[in-house]
This record gives structure tokens, C-alpha cells and sequence, in this order.
């Protein structure tokens, strides 16, 4: 029984590899503040994250915000200016072009080659039974290639926690 889905029938675009710029700037300056924070945060030095999949879920969170939400968000994913909106457009092109370098590489000569796999998996997961109104459907499969799973975060949230948590299993090779 497959979760229940919000998506848009709209495909991925294609991009041009130059248009990620604008999406690599926005990620390392972020990713420059969302370290600071976490190293305030645990003092002892043991730490990972993602700081390109933290950017990418609040970049698909910021294309359904509006006014000042949106406005914050922009400054807190340093989205490109003087148009924060392409950050969408921009941030496929980056993504496009980090999956574009997985595949086998040589190593040289009489080592084994390596196989490089890039598995970038992002996904929004909404309460059931809100309507999610269509453009913000379409950015998210426009841009991000990806619709929204939905859950129920009312009354069975530790269902919830539990889809989430396999999601991401299930994307990151149990990572």
C-alpha cells in the first residue's frame, strides 16, 4: 500500500550546467552559517550533516512561502538577487550537475576503478487532507523533481516519524 502522494504531473527541467552558479554561491554561504550554528551547538567537536540536503528542503519549503516568510527564507538560504525566485531553477542545475559526476572513474594504472554514486533525495512530507494548491506542486516537480509524500502528523505522528525515517533509509542506502 503505497503512501498517499500531492504531486504535479509537470517533469523535471532540464538545465543548463552555468545556471548552477547562482544555487553553488547560495549553498556554501549557507552551509558557512549553518556550521557556525552547529559547532555553537556541540561544543565537543563530533558532528555531521548535510548542509546541502538541509538547503534543499528549505528551498522546497521556501517555494510555497510568501511575503515576510519568504523574505527571511531568502536571506537565510542567501537566494540568488536580484530575482530570490530562480533559486528553484538554479538549484536544479546544481543538483542536475552533481548527479551528472556519479559513474565509474579510473584510479590509474592497475587499481581497480571506482564507482561514485550520487544519490540526491529530497521530498517534502505535508499533513494529509490540506490542499496543496497546484503551482506549488509543479515547482516542486519543476525543479526538484519531487512531489509531496503526505502524512498524518495529527493523530499518528509516530507513523509518521516512522515513513520518514524509511524514506530516508530507503534514499541513502541506510545511511
Amino acid at each position: 500500500n503505497a503512501d498517499p502522494l500531492a504531486v504535479s504531473d509537470l517533469p523535471r527541467a532540464e538545465t543548463v550546467v552555468t545556471d548552477a552558479a547562482p544555487a553553488s554561491a547560495a549553498v556554501q554561504a549557507f552551509t558557512a552559517d549553518l556550521f557556525q550554528v552547529l559547532v555553537d551547538a556541540a561544543p565537543d567537536g563530533n558532528l555531521l550533516c548535510s548542509p546541502l540536503s538541509v538547503f534543499c528542503a528549505l528551498a522546497m519549503a521556501r517555494t510555497g512561502a510568501l511575503g515576510t516568510t519568504a523574505d527571511q527564507m531568502d536571506d537565510v538560504l542567501h537566494a540568488p538577487q536580484p530575482s530570490p525566485a530562480r533559486l528553484g531553477e538554479t538549484l536544479n542545475a546544481l543538483t542536475q550537475l552533481l548527479e551528472s559526476r556519479a559513474g565509474t572513474i579510473s584510479r590509474g594504472t592497475g587499481v581497480e576503478p571506482a564507482e561514485i554514486v550520487i544519490d540526491v533525495a529530497n521530498s517534502l512530507l505535508g499533513q494529509q487532507g490540506i490542499p496543496w494548491k497546484p503551482p506549488f506542486l509543479d515547482a516542486l516537480a519543476t525543479y526538484y523533481g519531487a512531489g509531496m509524500q503526505l502524512v498524518d502528523y495529527r493523530t499518528q505522528a509516530e507513523q509518521a516519524r516512522g515513513q520518514i525515517n524509511d524514506w530516508v533509509s530507503d534514499r541513502t542506502h541506510a545511511k
